[in-house]
């Protein structure tokens, strides 16, 4: 995660969330790409087989981004 608003709506959701530090190692990977242009980024992972507990992250995390860039017209209850 590189946004603090959709930091603080996962957090407020009581989902596991880790908020990547702007000082991290440009390693390459997708993340940080987003964060150097400013591109909100959200990963969801979960356990294999897991499904439920994934279209929930999904689920979260498109309120969490319709909620803080409401310009996107994201809507807030998508079904999965």
């Amino acid at each position: 995660m590189t946004e603090i608003p959709l930091y603080n709506y996962l957090k407020k959701a009581n989902v596991n969330v880790v908020l990547q530090s702007k000082y991290a190692t440009d390693d390459g990977s997708l993340s940080i790409y987003a964060m150097q242009n400013n591109i909100p980024y959200l990963n969801a992972e979960v356990q294999h087989g897991h499904i439920d507990e994934h279209y929930r992250l999904i689920a979260i995390g498109t309120e969490a981004l319709a909620d803080a860039y409401p310009q996107l017209k994201i809507p807030k209850n998508p079904n999965y």
